[in-house]
């Protein structure tokens, strides 16, 4: 115990009185200073408040609630958790190159083994490469370079298993065949994918096997895709007018007269679909030959293989 001094009378008291002996004077006592006391109490209070926090979550302080890949943490328990692996395109099959004809027309060679499924793949891979023009980073060469609509403006390919078919030797005797030979079945027969490509009259076409009037594929036919050009007459000349100098580049119209009222094709035009004569046919006689009367004949044989009436009428001889 301590004495102090009353500050009203001078006396001496304890420390611990609640008022003076003397003149009976109540003390005022100091409040009591945030010592180490204080400091243990705020501790203590913060201690309890992280153990009641980790309580609530169910990690310390109590038993925690077991938890998985395929659960949640919180009380309510959730859908399990799937990974899924990030899905990459099917690669396509393996191919070469093997055989070119006139630039413009190819054969790809692929394995034995391909499978009919795999092939299909193959022409939507190169139908998606030719849309976004980069048909050369699939290894295909340019087939009109220099070209107002790029490197690969125009394009047709076959896709054969036989390496000996897929020649240029092979595809040049099929090309250059008017009428169908044991060589042209065995060819027509041997094409297990055909992809059209053209953007000089906007048709693009793919199949499985090959339809011909030489042969017949033996492999099962079925139309992959088919784009046909547009019934506007203006869309028409506008993509004709541009693509000219493709047409000619080509090789498709190997010259023409009297204005162009007369167009000489090549051997190309009997490889054409019906759609894509019309379309050539609608093109040129409203853009070149003034809407006027149009003849196509064979520029080797001379015969006519098409005509554009004056009155409008459209004609393709087979």
């Amino acid at each position: 115990m301590t004495m102090i001094k009353c500050k009203e009378c001078g006396g001496d008291v304890s420390s611990k009185s609640e008022s003076c002996p003397k003149c009976g004077i109540r003390l005022k006592r100091k409040p009591l200073g945030c010592g180490s006391g204080c400091l243990l109490t705020l501790l203590m209070l913060v201690v309890l408040a992280y153990i009641g926090s980790c309580s609530s979550s169910g990690f310390r302080g109590s038993t925690p609630t077991p938890y998985t890949q395929s659960q949640s943490a919180s009380a309510t328990p959730s859908l399990p958790t799937v990974l899924v692996p990030t899905q990459t395109p099917a690669p396509l099959p393996q191919f070469k190159v093997a055989g070119t004809y006139k630039k413009t027309i190819l054969t790809l060679l692929v394995r034995p083994e391909t499978s009919r499924e795999e092939i299909k793949r193959l022409l939507l891979g190169l139908s998606a490469a030719a849309n976004t023009k980069s048909l050369d980073k699939l290894g295909i060469p340019a087939t009109t370079p220099g070209g107002s609509y790029g490197p690969h403006g125009i394009v047709n390919i076959y896709i054969l298993k036989d390496p000996k078919l897929a020649s240029t030797q092979s595809l040049s005797r099929y090309m250059d065949s008017d009428e169908g030979s044991k060589h042209d079945t065995a060819f027509v027969q041997a094409v297990v994918g055909e992809y059209i490509f053209s953007r000089v009259i906007n048709q693009e076409r793919a199949s499985l096997g090959m339809k011909s009037s030489k042969a017949i594929s033996l492999e099962p036919y079925e139309s992959v895709l088919l784009n046909k050009l547009t019934d506007s007459k203006d869309e028409v000349c506008s993509t004709i007018a541009r693509s000219i100098r493709q047409l000619l580049d080509s090789g498709l119209i190997m010259k023409h007269e009297d204005n162009w009222r007369t167009v000489y094709v090549d051997k190309l035009w009997y490889r054409l679909p019906y759609d894509s004569k019309m379309n050539i046919l609608r093109g040129v006689s409203a853009c070149f030959s003034q809407g006027g009367s149009l003849t196509v004949k064979d520029g080797y044989s001379g015969k006519q293989v098409g005509s554009v009436g004056s009155w409008g009428g459209y004609q393709i001889y087979e």
